[in-house]
């Protein structure tokens, strides 16, 4: 664990990722899902996460909350070190950090009703100080029902009742039922059609604004996370190449990929900017590259992104980028 000092001197970060990484064997060998990430997440911020299906956006989200342990490096949630703490320990930290999942079609138990689904996560800690009657129950879940959106007369029924919007929005609110801090949300609005999907972001932005909640969002959309995010974290095979205020970085990408990821975003007029598209396709995590991952799909590389890994390093202010000829 880091010193109490040290994490003391965080406190006004809500979430910090050190060095932080995740690694699965698979067939005898080893394949890094995320490597050596450091990034911070500021109280009432939205923090998106965007890259190529693969690069380890979900694994990362999952490791924030200790839902999958890290292989190496820490987690800091509200200035206590979580890396290593037993489940036990972890259970009095649960009510303050929660998950809104990708499919709202597998994350409901098909079995049970909406209002036990809400209630369960009240029921579960109702011996963790946190004492609840049948009463306060019903009450609180009707509030949040109330809150996302929906009628009280839905918690009667199943979840296969109900539209894919619908369902998340039973995913979001039984993630608030405890009152979090912290919600990391995993791609909540890719499964939806596009009218749903910007319900559920204005769902969630009025909710953050409400709540005073911090988000970590999930996402291969960027017109999704353009829309409610802060600032952007972007992932390239495991890693993360440029970290920046959402306006900064889709006005100016410093990073190569990035820039190669919104020069593929569909536009309503066409036109030619004159850039290279972003050709090849993503190495193996199993096998990934030397030096910077990015470099056999970049036009600027040289024979030192062949050879040398950059780290990520401030620039341009608040920004920061891993790369040694940034744009």
């Amino acid at each position: 664990m880091l010193p109490a000092s040290e994490c003391g001197a965080l406190t006004r970060h809500l979430l910090e990722a050190v060095a932080l990484s995740k690694r699965f064997a698979v067939r005898g060998r080893v394949l890094h899902a995320v490597d050596t990430i450091t990034l911070r997440v500021m109280r009432g911020e939205t923090l998106g996460l965007v890259g190529e299906s693969g690069c380890g956006k979900s694994t990362l989200g999952r490791c924030l909350l200790r839902l999958q342990n890290p292989s190496d490096g820490a987690i800091i949630f509200d200035g206590i070190d979580i890396t290593h703490l037993s489940m036990r320990a972890m259970r009095a930290l649960r009510p303050r950090m929660q998950m809104v999942f990708q499919d709202p079609y597998g994350s409901l138990n098909p079995r049970r009703r909406v209002g036990d689904l809400i209630a369960e996560p009240l029921r579960v800690h109702a011996d963790d100080g946190r004492r609840r009657d049948a009463a306060a129950i019903a009450d609180r879940i009707g509030a949040l029902v109330d809150l996302v959106g929906l009628k009280r007369e839905h918690l009667q029924r199943y979840p296969h009742e109900f539209s894919g919007g619908q369902r998340q929005r039973i995913g979001i609110a039984r993630a608030l039922a405890l009152d979090p801090d912290l919600v990391v949300a995993d791609e909540p609005v890719s499964a939806l059609d596009v009218s749903v999907q910007a319900q559920v972001i204005n769902l969630m932005m009025d909710l953050q604004e409400r709540l005073g909640l911090t988000y970590v969002f999930i996402a291969h959309d960027l017109a999704v996370v353009r829309q409610i995010a802060t600032r952007i974290a972007v992932m390239y095979l495991g890693s993360v190449v440029e970290i920046g205020p959402t306006a900064d970085v889709f006005a100016s990408p410093l990073h190569p990929y990035t820039a190669a990821l919104l020069e593929a975003v569909p536009k309503l007029a066409a036109s030619h900017t004159g850039k290279t598209p972003m050709g090849g396709d993503v190495p193996s995590p199993i096998d990934p590259p030397t030096g910077c991952r990015f470099h056999p799909r970049c036009g600027r590389a040289q024979l030192r992104c062949k050879e040398e890994r950059p780290p990520l390093a401030p620039l341009a202010g608040i920004r920061q980028v891993a790369c040694h000829f940034p744009l």
